[in-house]
């Protein structure tokens, strides 16, 4: 009797109206990562939802022993039951590092240790490469990896003293050097700090841009003034 290997679902862009297709990331036999896409109507809702379900009823997926190599495949109805219509190994895009001055750390994936997700492409996971755990943000599907500005934003502050985040600093003091270097956050809210012990990191920079004009500094300085102070009204409102 054939074995499936073992499947993990990682991610998922899940279109829960189920008409448009819907976007996995996975994890097979403990080692390949693949990308598997579903078309609408192949599964029902829930079970496009609910990883555990879906997981034991996808259909046998493609030994490599067997075919090509490949990365991504399709999966749709056939005869109304869910099959791989299609898979093959395409190339897909990355993240490099042309803007920092010495390469940075590379990390192995399945060395990480998960202690919490912060946002669904943003997580606090420890490694033996680090003596703390680190914040790691991936790029989970293709068309996530075109966040590259945040990259090269990152290396703007490199070898400057500004808690970003390698951080360290209160909130205003902390926009306010990130200022002083020329540079405009683009979308500050309460939820692009982590706050520890008095100090703040801030993060999420897919945004960020280079301006001289102090006029947009002293605006986002005075818009995130105010979305302070309204999250922490006695209404919460």
């Amino acid at each position: 009797m054939f074995q499936q290997k073992r499947v993990e679902i990682l991610n998922q862009d899940t279109d829960i109206a189920n008409i448009e297709p819907s976007f996995f990331r996975i994890l097979l036999d403990g080692k390949h990562f693949k990308y598997i896409t579903i078309d609408p109507g192949t599964y029902s809702t829930k079970e496009l939802c609910l990883t555990s379900v879906l997981q034991k009823k996808l259909p046998r997926l493609p030994e490599e022993e067997e075919t090509q190599p490949w990365n991504v495949a399709r999966i749709s109805l056939q005869a109304g039951s869910p099959t791989v219509v299609e898979a093959f190994q395409a190339s897909l895009p990355t993240i490099n590092f042309p803007y920092f001055p010495e390469q940075p750390t590379t990390v192995e994936y399945h060395s990480l240790k998960f202690i919490r997700t912060l946002k669904p492409n943003v997580c606090l996971v420890a490694s033996a490469g680090f003596d703390r755990p680190v914040i790691a943000k991936f790029a989970n599907f293709y068309w996530e990896t075109d966040y590259i500005a945040e990259i090269q934003a990152y290396s703007w502050l490199h070898g400057h003293d500004i808690p970003a985040p390698k951080f360290l600093g209160y909130i205003t003091d902390t926009l306010r050097r990130l200022h002083d270097l020329g540079i405009v956050h683009g979308s500050l809210d309460k939820n692009k700090f982590l706050i520890s012990q008095g100090r703040a990191v801030i993060m999420g920079f897919e945004t960020a841009e280079r301006s001289e004009d102090p006029d947009e500094m002293e605006k986002e300085m005075e818009m995130l003034t105010e979305r302070f102070q309204h999250s922490t009204s006695p209404t919460g409102e």
